[in-house]
């Protein structure tokens, strides 16, 4: 068995149940992509764009939940009826 492998697979577990105490989940790629109900493609083009908050942990991809829900909420737009619309028809 890999002993320094093992030792950070136990750190990475405890940084991460630290984290979700905190509430704020780090998700990999697939997680995140799963969550925003897009593909993994999609979301490695947002990040390259910049438009999406993203952490990088020795190469690797995470992303916070709190930051991804955060995301959602800025990109939904409510629907406004238009009066002034209906009357034109």
């Amino acid at each position: 068995s890999n002993r320094t492998g093992d030792i950070v697979r136990a750190k990475w577990t405890a940084d991460q149940a630290e984290l979700e105490q905190g509430g704020d989940t780090l998700l990999d790629i697939e997680g995140a992509a799963r969550m925003l109900g897009t593909t993994v493609r999609h979301l490695r083009r947002l990040r390259s764009e910049n438009r999406i908050p993203y952490v990088k942990l020795g190469g690797k991809l995470r992303f916070r939940r709190a930051d991804l829900i955060g995301f959602i909420e800025a990109n939904s737009h409510a629907v406004v009826s238009n009066p002034t619309r209906e009357l034109s028809r």
